[in-house]
């Protein structure tokens, strides 16, 4: 019997990834990475800040650089982010990843909510940063 509640759970899980890859929040994201993937100016400005990253993370590992160069650098990584985040094609691959994250948040939260793990009477479009306890409430919003 347990071994074949686990297979069904496994099947379950397969339908629920194939649900997802068809889904429009998944299809949008591919589409959108694709499109980013293929834009030569914006693959170069990831690669600039990968390396100037690289970079300020290994002087300060090794304990190397002054405070300017150091500062400097950040300010270079500061400009790179901003050129791609007002980029309208980075945009919307953004933008599709935060759509698909709210999805699985919300896929998540259902699971959980099934076996016990969470209030299903929470909102489930209320912040990911939402815990349910007012405890740990920035401000409530439920």
């Amino acid at each position: 019997f347990r071994k074949g509640t686990r297979f069904m759970i496994i099947e379950k899980a397969q339908e629920l990834g194939l649900a997802l890859s068809e889904s429009e929040e998944f299809r949008a994201m591919m589409d959108a990475q694709a499109a980013v993937d293929a834009n030569a100016g914006i693959q170069a400005l990831m690669e600039q800040y990968t390396q100037k990253r690289e970079t300020i993370v290994s002087m300060m590992e090794q304990d190397q650089g002054d405070k300017d160069t150091l500062m400097e650098l950040g300010r270079e990584l500061d400009e790179i982010q901003s050129t791609l985040l007002t980029d309208p094609i980075f945009q919307a691959m953004v933008e599709a990843q935060q759509n698909f994250q709210f999805l699985m948040r919300q896929v998540n939260k259902t699971i959980a909510a099934c076996i016990g793990m969470e209030d299903p009477d929470l909102d489930a479009n209320q912040d990911a940063s939402c815990t349910g306890s007012c405890a740990t409430c920035p401000g409530c919003k439920h």
